[in-house]
């Protein structure tokens, strides 16, 4: 069995609830004032059974003040009924319904002509000939049955047109990400928070984890289609999900159920945009945006043509090639829609290649999508897991394109970056380790994490082209530095005088050198730093501590002095003065940088000679 959603759409009083009861039984009318006024007002839901279809019928209303709530329930439909009233025929609201039809790319319209026991055969034949010629831009092959839902007149044909239309509509797939736009939220007794709505995509099942975004974890208790409990409800289906771990005040029309967690609303969405015919759109507009069952302001962002980025007012969620209306912000009427394109980037422009990227994530297949998000992602990378939403496929299409890479891309971790973007990361590294070696040419190499951080992308991405760059003999790593290839440090003329000075200063020192600051009469602290590093590397200088060096064959002359003194007992500092004749300002950096190397050890305030 099948499921599918179809929706009514058309003018206020032309019958659309008097229809759908005549085709189901069921009266979608279900609030007291409704029922008093005889009109829909909120979105009304009916099933039906077409053969081996399984149909839920989401009613909408037809008056022009409540367009938003239609809206929300046009999310979602495999077909639309389309209703006319003979004794009216197109009225303004039929208009405006259809055209929100096509920018939501419904793809298949059926027309009823209601209340055709109400004009004679001449008047219902011109208003067959009108409805047929208001289609034929939109809909061209629509079906047109007139009926009777008094009479009953028209229904049985009409339901085969049903059938038909419905049975040839694309089949959606549940092997992809769940998500289901909230249209109701209610309480039942004994059960809890429960939310209805048309599942767009992928399935979820009675115990699972899940999300209500923006905002709440919560786990789902239990799963109803058409009445009827469950084990689990997917793609095209209505259906309605008890949860646990919200309240009723929590949640409402516009929220979104999902149950994977890379889902995170956006407040930005790059799109190509339609407008209907006579509106003129202006820069930084503020408009309504219908996305599914949720509506937003939002200020429109004028790029290139019909490419616009709708800077939302509130967060909503969004996958690339959703389709949204926009409607002004006053008077309220419909000014056009849109595919999303792009979600959660911010652009404030569109170059051509990014334009040419966008345009292949709407009209291309499978994997040109990925390979066109993997394009716009560049150094960022596209996440593996992202992808479903950022091109707009299934988690198996990116499956599939991950086994069989083209040549231009790269996984790296768990992300695709273009080749070209490791090459130009492994080049900015080289660029970066030469700059250095410019600066400071005493230095044997730049330190690896810093080299890594400081080339401003994910670190993946700067990690494996380090890798990389090593690998070909672009760079040497040597321990935690990295250098260039055949790089020796050496020492320049002004450096080599200096250096004979601090190796001169330090030798006649002995234990008691001078400090750093005291070496660094007529230069700087920097320039004293560099030559006694290049020193220390060296191995003919020791930094004791951090503004203190000893020459070497001073500090193997303390050493000795220390063991002189034998092992076996414990010493005091006063004791090891005896062998190291110097001021407490040396003594302690001395038997501190000792008890670091392992030649004594030391337990409160006496020490072991190891």
């Amino acid at each position: 069995m099948r499921r599918v959603v179809l929706g009514t759409a058309g003018h206020i009083d032309h019958g659309k609830t008097t229809l759908v009861k005549a085709l189901t039984g069921t009266d979608t009318d279900r609030l007291p004032e409704e029922k008093a006024r005889g009109i829909t007002i909120d979105l009304g839901f009916a099933h039906l059974r077409l053969g081996d279809l399984d149909v839920g019928i989401v009613d909408v209303p037809g008056h022009e003040g409540l367009i938003r709530n239609m809206l929300a329930g046009a999310t979602g439909f495999d077909a639309m009924l389309l209703v006319i009233a003979a004794d009216e025929g197109v009225m303004p609201q039929t208009r405006e319904h259809l055209a929100i039809a096509r920018l939501l790319a419904v793809a298949r319209v059926v027309v009823a002509l209601t209340k055709c026991d109400t004009v004679d055969a001449e008047w219902l034949e011109l208003v067959q000939e009108d409805a047929r010629v208001f289609m034929a831009q939109s809909y061209p092959r629509a079906p047109l049955v007139a009926v009777s839902a008094v009479t009953g007149a028209g229904i049985t044909e009409l339901s085969d047109a049903l059938a038909r239309e419905l049975g040839a509509s694309a089949v959606r797939r549940d092997a992809d990400l769940f998500r289901m736009p909230i249209d109701r939220v209610f309480t039942v007794r004994g059960t809890g928070t429960v939310v209805t709505g048309t599942v767009w995509s992928g399935r979820a099942a009675a115990q699972q984890r899940a999300s209500i975004l923006p905002g709440h974890a919560v786990r789902i208790r239990g799963v109803q289609t058409h009445g009827s409990a469950v084990d689990d409800a997917g793609a095209g289906e209505r259906a309605a999900f008890a949860l646990s771990g919200v309240e009723r005040s929590d949640v409402k029309r516009g929220d979104v159920l999902v149950t994977a967690d890379v889902w995170r609303p956006t407040q930005s969405l790059t799109a190509r945009l339609e407008r209907l015919a006579g509106v003129e759109l202006r820069q930084r507009q503020r408009v309504r945006v219908h996305l599914g069952t949720a509506e937003t302001m939002a200020r429109v962002l004028i790029l290139d043509g019909d490419w616009v980025q709708l800077r939302l007012e509130v967060a909503l969620l969004a996958r690339v090639r959703d389709r949204f209306v926009l409607r002004s912000y006053s008077p309220v009427r419909t000014i056009g829609g849109g595919q999303a394109a792009e979600v959660w980037r911010v652009r404030k422009r569109l170059g051509a290649a990014e334009k040419t990227a966008l345009a292949m994530l709407l009209d291309g297949a499978a994997r040109d999508r990925i390979a066109a998000a993997i394009a716009l992602a560049d150094k960022d990378g596209a996440r593996l897991l992202e992808v479903p939403i950022t091109a707009g496929v299934t988690p198996d299409e990116v499956a599939d394109f991950a086994t069989s890479l083209p040549p231009d891309v790269l996984q790296i971790g768990d992300a695709f970056y273009p080749a070209a973007v490791l090459e130009g990361a492994i080049a900015a590294l080289a660029d970066r380790v030469a700059a250095f070696h410019a600066q400071h040419p005493l230095e044997s190499g730049v330190d690896r994490a810093q080299l890594v951080a400081g080339l401003r992308a994910g670190h993946e991405l700067a990690e494996a082209a380090l890798r990389s760059a090593e690998q070909r003999g672009l760079l040497v790593g040597t321990g935690s530095t990295v250098a260039a290839p055949g790089f020796k440090p050496v020492f320049s003329g002004k450096q080599q005088v200096l250096r004979n000075q601090v190796v001169e200063r330090l030798r006649s020192g002995g234990l008691m050198p001078p400090t750093l600051n005291e070496l660094s009469t007529g230069s700087s602290n920097a320039e004293i730093r560099a030559v006694l590093r290049r020193l220390e590397a060296q191995g003919e200088v020791v930094g004791i501590s951090p503004d203190l060096f000893l020459h070497a064959a001073a500090l193997d002359e303390a050493i000795r002095a220390v063991r002189s003194l034998g092992a076996g007992r414990p010493l005091s500092a006063a004791e090891f003065k005896t062998a190291l004749p110097v001021s407490r300002k040396y003594l302690i950096p001395i038997l501190e940088y000792l008890d670091r190397s392992g030649i004594t050890r030391r337990e409160g305030d006496m020490r072991w000679i190891c």
